[in-house]
């Protein structure tokens, strides 16, 4: 989710303890503070694309990383605000970190909430990157205390019964889609990039990989792209061993590879079919592998093609 939002529910989260909604008070402080500080692995960056995408919501994003974050902020903010324990702090900031973690596992890209358990992401995939009206909620419920006290409570609960009505949207939108397609033995249905209304679906058989598009209430299907699988080819295979193909399959559970022969080589193509903007999907990799299937150059190519990552083999 974007910064503010994330801040908005630390906020909200503080709102709770009773304490003044004030940059001067540890326990707002700190609970904003943490509901933000996981996206510090942004630090990465200063490594490299390939660093920070390999770690994004990783360590940061896990149990054992909202602890450690908040730890360090209480212990900070202690030192600034004796007069509070430390413990005190520690706990609102943990519940700032947990919202966090929480509004991450919402949308379609997930957490490593479990790391080093399990490495894998853990995502619901009922949230888009950005929602105005999840925004709208929390920031009412807390502009609202102003004027009624209650008001924190009332905007918890609706922020209950937003998510639980997005739940039900993209359930609903997998049985329609089930019904229109029925010769289809994966349905996947994850939110669109940007509209709060659209749905995003992933058909999938034996022979093939469908991706398409739905809208909310009137239903309306479009068929975006289909391909046929080759995950068995033998070029594939060796190209998802690769470094390229590790880093990707990291990056992203839902993608679609493809080989077509170029001269005395080979061109793999990774497409990452969780977002769809522009007529195109936003995150791609190629690679090409010689006669020994070995990768003799891979390239990644995040939120647009003309951005290229060099992969060594």
């Amino acid at each position: 989710m974007d910064p503010l939002t994330h801040a908005l529910a630390g906020a909200l989260t503080a709102s709770f303890s009773g304490n003044p909604m004030s940059i001067t008070d540890p326990i707002f402080l700190g609970a904003v503070l943490g509901s933000m500080a996981p996206d510090l692995d942004i630090i990465y960056q200063t490594k490299g694309d390939v660093a920070y995408l390999k770690n994004h919501r990783g360590f940061s994003h896990s149990f054992i990383g909202f602890a450690a974050v908040s730890a360090g902020i209480a212990g900070f903010l202690s030192l600034m605000f004796p007069e509070t324990a430390f413990l005190t702090i520690f706990l609102w900031t943990l519940l700032g970190a947990l919202t966090h973690g929480f509004l991450d596992f919402l949308n379609s890209y997930g957490a490593k909430l479990f790391w080093p358990l399990i490495k894998k992401k853990q995502n619901l995939g009922i949230l888009t990157i950005f929602d105005p009206i999840l925004m709208f909620i929390m920031g009412a419920g807390l502009a609202g205390q102003v004027f009624y006290p209650m008001a924190n409570t009332i905007g918890a609960v609706c922020m209950v019964g937003y998510l639980s009505f997005r739940l039900y949207m993209r359930m609903k939108a997998a049985v329609v889609v089930k019904r229109r397609y029925p010769n289809f033995k994966k349905v996947v249905v994850i939110p669109s990039v940007i509209s709060i209304w659209n749905w995003h679906f992933l058909l999938e058989n034996d022979n093939n990989i469908t991706v398409g598009e739905i809208r909310f209430l009137s239903w309306a299907m479009k068929i975006r792209r289909s391909y046929r699988k080759q995950i068995n080819h033998p070029v594939v295979q060796a190209a998802l061993k690769s470094k390229l193909g590790r880093l990707f399959k990291d990056f992203t559970p839902i993608f679609h590879v493809s080989v077509q022969r170029k001269d005395d080589s080979h061109l793999v193509s990774f497409i990452d079919l969780r977002y769809f903007i522009r007529d195109d999907f936003m995150h791609h990799a190629t690679g090409i592998l010689n006669e020994e299937f070995q990768l003799m150059e891979g390239i990644f190519q995040p939120y647009n093609k003309n951005r290229k990552i060099k992969i060594a083999g």
